[in-house]
């Protein structure tokens, strides 16, 4: 009597178990998004995504990465509290990552995306791109190490990726056409990398109108 009994519990209970694989083979991937607010008039924005806030942003401020479901999706920016946004776009995501720079002024107010796809690396390699947001007409040179890896590159200017053996180097930027060897460097910054990782160094406008630069891992 047993065995009827356990194969009618295996053919109620089959449709279940196939829908609950099912759901989860079908739960969309993610997109990361990195924000960064390079408006110094504006204090503080609101980030939404169609039309619910994602998180507050102060002038200068980056922040770590936001999952949301791969899709199209509506961008808006606000001043905390206010009924109307300042700005939308409206974006699709992929499953991958995308840094998102809000630029410009008040009365001209940009969306900078970035979402170059890093390319497929081998163990001891890590790779690096430079994303220029300081809001000048000065153009750099940027090396890692003494490589050069990014040559007269300008504000709203992304590089190309480049393939470095994976360790702790440090990204140096020079005033286009200086001599490495010789001149100081206006930034300096020391990378934490990890093999078959991409990195995005963003190059933008610090206190007192220095250079600055920050680090992430996209991929």
């Amino acid at each position: 009597m047993k065995r009827p009994l356990l194969l009618a519990l295996l053919l109620i209970l089959t449709p279940w178990f196939t829908f609950a694989c099912d759901e989860s083979e079908t739960e969309p991937a993610k997109a990361s998004l990195y924000f960064i607010h390079s408006i110094p008039e504006l204090g503080s924005l609101e980030i939404m995504i169609n039309d619910k806030v994602l998180t507050t942003l102060k002038s200068g401020e980056l922040t770590g990465a936001h999952a949301i479901p791969s899709g199209s999706h509506t961008l808006s920016l606000r001043a905390p509290g206010a009924q109307s946004p300042l700005h939308s776009e409206y974006f699709s995501f992929a499953p991958q990552a995308y840094l998102f720079a809000f630029t410009g002024n008040l009365a001209n107010l940009n969306i900078f995306k970035v979402d170059a796809w890093p390319p497929s690396l081998s163990k001891d390699q890590s790779a690096i791109e430079i994303v220029v947001l300081y809001d000048t007409a000065a153009r750099f040179d940027i090396y890692v190490g003494t490589t050069l890896i990014a040559e007269n590159i300008g504000y709203l200017q992304v590089s190309d990726f480049a393939t470095i053996p994976t360790s702790s180097p440090t990204v140096k930027v020079h005033n286009h056409g200086d001599n490495p060897s010789s001149a100081v460097p206006v930034a300096a910054l020391s990378l934490n990398m990890s093999s078959k990782r991409a990195y995005m160094v963003i190059v933008q406008r610090g206190a007192g109108g220095m250079v600055d630069m920050k680090q992430i891992e996209i991929k």
